[in-house]
């Protein structure tokens, strides 16, 4: 089409008087030379133009800058970062990634953010600029001013060759946090540590095996500084530490790490285990609170595995830790016989000596109330004083009369008792005493085994 187009052009700009001669070349052989001669006189292609036009714009050269993000000063060990920006001419047609390298700072831990904050154009002196950013994490090991030194970026020029541009240095203070005791604390928000373990350590067994895992998260920090959590060596426990693994991730700036510490024990032996309680010292940056994230102490034990054969036990050292705690049971056993047989005399004994008094005082509680003439009160002194009289069960007067006691006793006993029966308040209870004390020298002394039967346990 666009070469119809420029034929048509040609016919109305040539002179008519070409075709005047009726044997003139037909118009049909024109086009072949007008090929050449047309782009000249046309105006050239837009596209073209914009082309030209591009290629002959001087363009800005890079510049690059950094800036401190967070607080300064700072504690040691908390995280500062870094924001490095390279701005390079936007209106540049090839624009390759920029390279950030690792940098060095004495005094600290530097770490390039795997994360990177989304590009932007920014116009300075009416130039629009592609700006792009990465952020370094710097953590001070030290107090005092802090350098981190400049950091040169490679890019690519308007004409693809390849230079480096560099940031000026940025300066840092550290402080050392207070009130320590000694301690380093890991200096982030959320610090939490959690243990898991992947079997049921109430069905242990000797030659069983089982994983211990202990993470550590924490925010505002990367997990270069997450503190390694050390599997204990416990007596009786094989150990077989594994591979620590951490990971830094980083939404909307806010940075969350995360170490996960791994130990496989074998059971060697039986017996009882703990696996110590775990503790990390951390320091909210914000607030200056000190915390600590525990996970608490397990305790489990290892039983004998039949299906070991001669191994159930575990080992030599285990087989001789059985001998020993059958030995110590045995003599737990018979020092605790000892020790009951010895109590019980005590008991014994002491019970002899109060029932021996009780049974005094009970005694002449009832001949005094025989001798005040008061029915009442005699009977019940009778009844306390029975309590002790007889060697055990029930203290009726029914028993007392079956137990041997002399005519004149039964006689007198049933006396009182019906004369309290008919109410009567005084009477001659006095005729008591006389049987009352024949009975008492002739009866035998009542057995402290049978008095306090609960003493034969």
């Amino acid at each position: 089409m666009t070469r119809c187009r420029w034929i048509l052009v040609a016919l109305l700009l040539l002179p008519r008087a070409a075709f005047a001669d009726e044997h003139a070349a037909p118009p049909a052989a024109l086009p072949a030379a007008l090929p050449a001669a047309l782009p000249a006189a046309l105006p050239a292609a837009p596209h073209a133009a914009l082309r030209e036009t591009a290629e002959d714009v001087q363009l800005a050269e890079p510049r690059a800058e950094a800036a401190l993000v967070g607080p300064n000063p700072a504690y040691v060990g908390q995280m500062s970062q870094v924001e490095v920006s390279i701005l390079r001419d936007d209106r540049a047609t090839n624009k390759p990634a920029p390279f950030f390298p690792e940098v060095r700072v004495r005094g600290a831990v530097c770490v390039l953010s795997k994360s990177a904050p989304p590009p932007e154009v920014r116009e300075i002196a009416g130039v629009p600029f592609l700006v792009q950013k990465r952020r370094y994490l710097v953590f001070p090991e030290q107090a005092g001013q802090l350098t981190i030194p400049g950091v040169g970026i490679t890019v690519a020029d308007g004409n693809g060759a390849m230079q480096v541009v560099s940031t000026k240095p940025v300066e840092l203070k550290a402080d050392i946090p207070s009130g320590t005791a000694g301690r380093v604390p890991v200096v982030a928000k959320d610090v939490q540590v959690e243990r898991s373990i992947d079997a049921d350590l109430g069905a242990l067994r000797v030659g069983d095996s089982f994983t211990v895992r202990v993470k550590v998260t924490a925010v505002e920090t990367d997990a270069i500084m997450l503190p390694a959590i050390e599997a204990p060596d416990v007596a009786g426990l094989a150990r077989y530490p594994g591979e620590a693994t951490s990971t830094t991730n980083a939404e909307r700036g806010r940075y969350r790490a995360e170490r996960v510490d791994s130990v496989t024990y074998v059971a060697n032996e039986w017996g009882f285990f703990t696996l110590p309680r775990i503790s990390v010292f951390w320091l909210d940056p914000s607030t200056g609170r000190y915390d600590e994230a525990v996970a608490d102490a397990v305790s489990f034990r290892a039983r004998v595995n039949p299906h070991l054969g001669a191994g159930c036990v575990g080992g030599p050292q285990a087989a001789a830790k059985l001998s020993g705690s059958l030995l110590l049971l045995v003599a737990a056993v018979f020092v605790t016989l000892r020790l009951r047989r010895h109590l019980r005399a005590v008991r014994a004994r002491r019970a002899r000596v109060q029932q021996t008094a009780g049974e005094k005082v009970a005694f002449a509680i009832l001949i005094g109330a025989a001798k005040s003439g008061n029915d009442g009160a005699t009977l019940s002194a009778l009844y306390a004083w029975l309590r002790y009289a007889l060697a055990s069960g029930v203290p009726t007067l029914e028993r007392l009369r079956a137990s041997g006691a002399n005519k004149p006793l039964v006689k007198a006993t049933e006396a009182l008792e019906q004369r309290v029966a008919a109410g009567s308040k005084r009477g001659t209870p006095s005729e008591l005493v006389p049987p009352l004390e024949r009975y008492r020298k002739s009866s035998k002394p009542p057995s402290p085994r049978d008095t306090l039967p609960e003493l034969n346990g």
